[in-house]
């Protein structure tokens, strides 16, 4: 059987450690040598618009301590109820008692969707101390749900191939920028990991697994791309509705408004900070259809990460100019790229023109990489914040 994720993260105080990083949950746990076969209890989690509801279940086994594993027991649990689990109910904590023992944290494809491993909250408290857990082989990393692109883009896909993700279809709920919101997130919420917000938005759905009076949160109980050190924007999430799938239900998401960051991303899960906002990348695209007449543009900001946001930025760029020239193969492209950054006081721009007799979207998408990948890592100045502007005229001619 494959086992997919949809858990959470969550940390739990370890009177042991003496680490003053380690994550102290506000609310009352479990440890998992108290618990016992047959103990009843409920996932919290989001199943439509923005309030968690309660999903009944029963525990049925706890798998034994294994050496060497820093997730050194799972707890096996089973849906009692008619609701079945889905991805996006990654962290999701679960409750024996009025106890927190732990986050949902992964199930199985092509199943019934009612047995799930939930990982303890005393196995969690690594997130913040900055270790990287050995890694479960059975462990995959969760969807990504994206609004403002079709699924189908190839260019799309190929940053899927390159992040080892898929993309799932979202829904946007509002227009372009989502607000910066001192709400604080509470265990039960969904939440979101953007990669990509404005315009587009794309991330992986989770929930809120437990909080600590300090503000950070845990989420995801595994890693969202197992970057260690992170920096994603950490967005309150609205759920349309549950999608049923043959091989695995998923939740229809929205991100309304960017509550915190995820400043930690380790196999263990990821944790956040509520109140603290990530610095990011804003890029625009405009694009001139010169044998229709047609101008379109997108804004959008991605993460600022030295290797995730060359992909990510050359990908959606593609992906764009795509959809805008609602064609592919042969071709002639103008290509301006505009770079502003903290090194770059006055700018600096790049003019190029393509051609290619096949694939025109590809050909012209090259130089754009090498210099993105030339700025985001060079050593010898502080290049952040920065921007890019590309603007593309087209044609079908052979110029």
């Amino acid at each position: 059987m494959y086992r997919r994720f949809f858990a959470v993260i969550a940390l739990l105080l370890v009177s042991t450690c003496a680490n003053a990083n380690i994550f102290i949950p506000e609310q009352p746990i479990m440890p998992v040598s108290e618990l016992q076969p047959g103990m009843t209890g409920y996932i919290l989690t989001v199943l439509h618009g923005t309030d968690p509801e309660r999903i009944p279940v029963k525990v049925v086994s706890i798998s034994p301590e294994k050496p060497g594993r820093e997730l050194s027991d799972e707890i096996l649990i089973r849906i009692t109820g008619k609701q079945k689990l889905a991805q996006g109910m990654s962290g999701s904590p679960v409750y024996v008692g009025e106890k927190l023992i732990g986050g949902v944290r992964s199930g199985w494809e092509l199943s019934d969707q009612t047995l799930a491993f939930v990982a303890p909250i005393e196995s969690m408290c690594a997130v913040f101390d900055g270790e990287t857990p050995q890694k479960p082989q059975v462990l995959t990393l969760s969807d990504i749900s994206i609004s403002g692109l079709s699924t189908n883009n190839s260019a799309l896909q190929e940053l899927g191939k390159s992040l080892g993700m898929t993309f799932v279809q979202g829904v946007p709920l509002s227009a372009s920028s989502l607000a910066l919101s001192g709400e604080k997130l509470k265990p039960g919420d969904a939440v979101t990991a953007l990669i990509v917000w404005g315009d587009i938005e794309a991330g992986a759905v989770g929930t809120v697994t437990a909080t600590a009076r300090d503000g950070r949160f845990l989420a995801f109980a595994h890693a969202f791309n197992k970057s260690g050190e992170a920096a994603y924007p950490a967005a309150k999430t609205y759920i349309h509705e549950i999608v049923n799938s043959l091989a695995f239900p998923f939740k229809l998401a929205s991100p309304q408004s960017i509550n915190g960051t995820f400043i930690q991303d380790r196999e263990a899960g990821v944790g956040g900070k509520m109140g603290k906002y990530p610095p990011s990348i804003s890029a625009k695209l405009i694009f001139k259809d010169l044998d229709t007449g047609r101008e379109d543009s997108c804004k959008f900001r991605v993460i600022t990460d030295e290797f995730l946001s060359e992909p990510i930025l050359v990908r959606v760029f593609a992906a764009l100019a795509e959809e805008f020239w609602r064609r592919k193969g042969q071709g002639t492209m103008s290509v301006s790229l505009r770079v502003d950054g903290k090194a770059l006081p006055n700018g600096w721009v790049r003019k190029d023109i393509f051609y290619s007799d096949s694939n025109i979207l590809g050909e012209a998408f090259k130089q754009t990489q090498a210099i993105i990948t030339a700025y985001m890592i060079q050593p010898f100045e502080e290049t952040m914040p920065a921007g890019f502007t590309m603007t593309i005229e087209a044609t079908q001619k052979p110029r």
